[in-house]
This record gives C-alpha cells, sequence and structure tokens, in this order.
C-alpha cells in the first residue's frame, strides 16, 4: 500500500536472466489466482489440458504442512510446504517467522525478504541477520524459495546463477519455462492466499500491512514486484 510505514532497503547485483539458450522474456500477470486440485477438466479454461498438469480450483483451499520449528529471539521460526498452482503442482517451501506476542487480537506486520543467487528459504534468515531487529520491532518476517525444485527442466542445473540457482522472482513466458518458473505469482498472489485459507498460520499476520525487501537478486524482485504490485499488496 503507498503508506506503507516500512523502508524497503535493497541491495543489487544482478545477472541477466536472458541467455541465448535459456530465455526468460518478460514478466506477465497470473490469469488465474485458482488454486487447489481437481480431477474436472471443466474446472480449467484450457478444454484440453496436458495428461501431465494439475488441474486447479477453488472449491477447497490449500493446506500447509508444518516441516519444522524453532524458537528465535523470543518468537518462532517454522518451515512449511505446500503443492503450488503457480509452481506446476511442485512442492514448495517458505519460513515464517513470528515474533512474541504475535496473536489473532494482536497481528503483526509482514515483511517478505527476497534471498540473492544459490539461495533458499533456509539459508535467507540466517544470511540477513533480521531476526532480532524484527522480534524488536513486532514484525513477521516471510522467506519464500527462490527457484520452482524438481521441475527437471534440460539446462535449469547448468549454471550457478540461472534456473534452480536463480528464478529472479518473476513469471516465464518461454516454453519450457513458463509451466513451473513462476515465482512472482508465488509471492504476490498464492502465497498470500494460502496464509489467509490457513488461518492457524496466517490468522496472526496482518495482510494489510506488509512491505518487501531483499539482497542482491533479491534486491531486484523486490523492486520489481513492489512497482508492479505494491499498490494492492505491498
Amino acid at each position: 500500500m503507498t503508506n506503507s510505514p516500512f523502508h524497503v532497503p535493497l541491495i543489487i547485483d544482478v545477472k541477466p536472466a536472458i541467455t541465448e539458450r535459456n530465455q526468460i522474456t518478460r514478466l506477465h500477470p497470473a490469469k488465474d489466482d485458482k488454486c487447489i486440485h481437481s480431477n474436472d477438466s471443466q474446472s480449467t479454461s484450457d478444454p484440453n489440458p496436458p495428461a501431465n498438469r494439475t488441474i486447479y480450483n477453488s472449491i477447497n483451499m490449500v493446506k500447509l504442512e508444518q516441516v519444522a520449528q524453532n524458537k528465535a529471539f523470543g518468537g518462532s521460526i517454522t518451515k512449511y510446504k505446500f503443492v503450488s498452482e503457480a509452481l506446476g503442482g511442485l512442492e514448495t517451501n517458505f519460513n515464517l517467522f513470528v515474533p512474541e506476542g504475535a496473536s489473532s487480537s494482536a497481528k503483526v506486520p509482514v515483511v517478505t525478504y527476497l534471498a540473492g543467487l544459490t539461495c533458499n528459504e533456509d539459508t535467507a534468515p540466517w544470511k540477513a541477520g533480521l531476526l532480532l531487529p524484527a522480534s524488536q520491532h513486532s514484525l513477521a518476517l516471510l522467506f519464500p524459495d527462490t527457484s520452482p525444485r524438481g521441475a527437471n527442466i534440460p539446462t535449469e542445473d547448468d549454471s550457478w546463477d540461472f534456473g534452480t540457482g536463480a528464478g529472479f522472482y518473476l513469471n516465464a513466458t518461454a516454453q519450457d519455462w513458463s509451466k513451473n518458473y513462476n515465482t512472482e505469482r508465488l509471492i504476490t498472489s498464492e502465497i498470500q492466499r494460502v496464509l489467509k485459507e490457513n488461518s492457524d498460520v496466517g490468522g496472526v499476520l496482518d495482510l494489510e500491512r506488509q512491505s518487501v525487501m531483499g539482497h542482491s537478486m533479491g534486491g531486484h524482485g523486490a523492486i520489481t514486484l513492489y512497482l508492479k504490485v505494491g499498490l494492492r499488496r505491498f
């Protein structure tokens, strides 16, 4: 939102996201925010969906599964996973730090932290060093993964600064990549909805008060996502 109380410090060191061999060409908004598995092919606008594509609708909610939890600076940091429509039906993880005192009657603002090249949802919290100040200022921190895992796209592991090493927080349009590499939609739409649907997790978060920040590739992602959706999300 435009009157966000949060500053967004950014450190940018970005590799080009376009190569001759692997091309992720432009950003585009999600065409469909629907999220849950259905075996009914009529639940999608595509009358002939590929056999290997999971179909989603909005009848049921996506359930978060807790993977791990640790105490941290008076609060807790919890790792969750869920099956992501934005990532083509792959499982994705994120870490969520919730400060002490957060509750449904005392909701806390959320800062999404976007990590840099070769990082993930686990390396981001200790590299960022933000848990202590977040606890002091009663802020929740959301750490999404940087790329899809398990897409098995040819060449996605060939370079440390592209593919599984760097998803660049965008929605891919190149044919080989567009099914799975949609981390922009994952962060700005799907995770937001999943947190709302799972009130036992998101019920202590004030999703009307959010900001976004990042380091390196994540700094670039924070800029682009804020400029694209900031008026309605961050």
